[in-house]
């Protein structure tokens, strides 16, 4: 069985449709019993549900009872999700989630590595498109360059529209100090740490601004690589006002402004709409250095959130079929290769170059 915490959310819903597309046994938990209903309605045939509330923890176990992967869709995960976590290592049940939160993946990693490793399952925390996207890269391009001076990861998106817990989530990293890798370790640096000049595939040339990913969790775990850089290249005009209405965007989620931003997100859409996520382009480019050697991956597609549905069942089957390749803090690639990745996107449409 494998459990779907926040399948009535935005992201819970399509990854409860990728799990029934590929046949997969699937249970939805919730909070909300009649959401649940409308989600099982929605699919046209009848799946397990459990009513399951994160901020109440003593209902969690009945949610893990009988599964043997949990696919987590609760954010905002830094303030919800770590009891998730330790019951799922409890009850011996391999963890996924789609957070996007550099803090919540470096505390998984940091805390529940060794924990997960004594009980024999995985925890993957940020399994989902772009860091799944650039993790699967970064090993493929740092291949035949490891031990590599510099792994480059640089996104372009047009446009997108962002669920409400993306724009949560995103706001988090704009208030708050994350990490960049540099030189074997992390160091603390703001978002727009690192600013670089970045020529695409389409031969446009952008300027790249560095922020606090998760790959600079990830990718130092299975790529040898001295740094590690994520960066948003942006076009000149929008990356010169970005770095401007930083400080008063900081200086707001610090006051009682956050809440009220944080419920005009609330009642906006909660996600975009099929014809929004299918318009979403993106261009993913991935560049492992060694000296003056360097190999490239590029990836390129559209919709984000579909992909997120995508990648994060390939792995969760991957695990309920085959098992773990290892066990602990794994990246997503990690879990079954970063070729899972490659192949699962690119059947779902995702161009990848060399």
């Amino acid at each position: 069985m494998i459990t779907v915490l926040g399948a009535t959310g935005f992201t819970g819903r399509l990854v409860v449709e990728e799990l029934r597309r590929r046949q997969l046994p699937v249970r939805l938990a919730g909070r909300n019993v009649d959401k649940l209903e409308a989600v099982v309605e929605a699919l046209g045939e009848r799946v397990p549900t459990v009513v399951v509330d994160v901020t109440r923890p003593e209902t969690l176990p009945l949610a893990l009872e009988g599964s043997r992967v949990l696919i987590n869709c609760v954010g905002p995960f830094t303030d919800l999700s770590e009891p998730v976590v330790a019951e799922a290592i409890r009850q011996g049940v391999h963890y996924l989630d789609t957070t996007g939160e550099q803090a919540f993946i470096k505390l998984i990693f940091d805390r529940y590595s060794d924990q997960a490793k004594r009980r024999g399952v995985v925890v993957s925390p940020g399994a989902a498109f772009e860091y799944a996207l650039a993790d699967a890269a970064a090993e493929v391009a740092g291949r035949e360059l490891e031990p590599c001076e510099e792994v480059i990861i640089v996104y372009a998106l047009s446009g997108f529209g962002a669920s409400r817990g993306t724009k949560k989530s995103v706001l988090r990293v704009v208030a708050s100090e994350g990490y960049l890798y540099r030189e074997g370790r992390l160091v603390r640096a703001r978002l727009g740490a690192e600013r670089r000049s970045v020529r695409m595939p389409s031969g446009r040339k952008l300027v790249a601004l560095s922020f606090p990913g998760g790959e600079v969790i990830h990718v130092p775990r299975h790529v040898q690589a001295r740094s590690v850089i994520p960066m948003m290249a942006f076009s000149s005009g929008r990356a010169l006002l970005l770095p401007l209405g930083l400080p008063l965007l900081r200086a707001a989620m610090v006051t009682p402004l956050r809440e009220w931003i944080f419920r005009r997100i609330e009642v906006g859409p909660v996600g975009p709409s099929p014809e929004a996520r299918a318009a979403t382009r993106f261009t993913l480019l991935v560049e492992a250095r060694r000296g003056e050697d360097r190999r490239a991956v590029i990836a390129e597609g559209c919709d984000p959130y579909g992909l997120t549905a995508v990648v994060i069942v390939a792995l969760a089957a991957h695990l309920l079929e085959e098992g773990p390749r290892e066990v602990g803090a794994l990246s997503p690639a990690m879990v079954a290769g970063p070729e899972a990745i490659v192949t699962s996107t690119g059947e779902a449409g995702v161009r990848w170059l060399r």
